[in-house]
């Protein structure tokens, strides 16, 4: 059997002559194509830059979220209505990196941000996200304790971007705790597993 190339998409910031990447990818029920990532903007500093594309490669919008100086997303989810969510961490000056979700319509129009600065007032890492259908959105990521002690930290917001709980886990002997991946089942219950 040989593979054939249906079509190809690319993308390059016309902002500045520097690297673009992406950091997750997600697939609609209709085949249509989200991804987000990173890319350079002048004179400096780092946006989210998320785009959809449909089944021809098309793409269908585009959004950045720079309120930051470094924005990274790390991760992307969507819904069965077709909302869009990104987490990842911002340099927020005073607070070292912190959470910043956003949710966008079907549309690629900001809905809401919610942000989560850890209990240290340091630097938190957003790694994982998943949304319920009821469109509660779960982000988790690790979080700066005490010196060189991080926990997992995860947040429940509800549809309107509202902080519902945290939870934090952190394994005995302290060190670094590093959550990867994170899931939600029909009942509510919230898993996440790492290292």
């Amino acid at each position: 059997d040989s593979v054939h190339e249906d079509w190809g998409s690319h993308y390059a910031s016309a902002m500045v002559r520097d690297h673009d990447a992406v950091a997750d990818m997600v697939i609609d029920s209709s085949g249509n194509i989200y991804l987000t990532g990173y890319t350079t903007r002048s004179p400096f500093g780092i946006s989210y830059y998320t785009v959809k594309y449909n089944t021809s490669g098309i793409e269908q919008w585009s959004v950045s979220y720079d309120r930051e100086i470094y924005n990274f997303p790390t991760a992307i989810e969507i819904d069965d209505f077709g909302n869009v969510y990104v987490t990842g961490y911002c340099y927020v000056s005073g607070a070292d990196y912190d959470y910043a979700t956003i949710k966008y319509d079907a549309y690629g129009v900001e809905q809401w941000v919610a942000r989560y600065n850890g209990t240290a007032n340091d630097k938190d890492y957003a790694t994982a996200l998943a949304v319920d259908n009821q469109g509660n959105v779960y982000v988790t990521g690790y979080s700066h304790r005490s010196f060189d002690i991080y926990d997992y930290a995860t947040v429940k917001y509800n549809a309107s971007g509202i902080e519902q709980w945290v939870a934090h886990y952190t394994e005995t002997g302290d060190g670094w705790n590093k959550p990867v991946a994170l899931a939600v089942d029909n009942q509510g219950n919230v898993y996440v597993t790492g290292y």
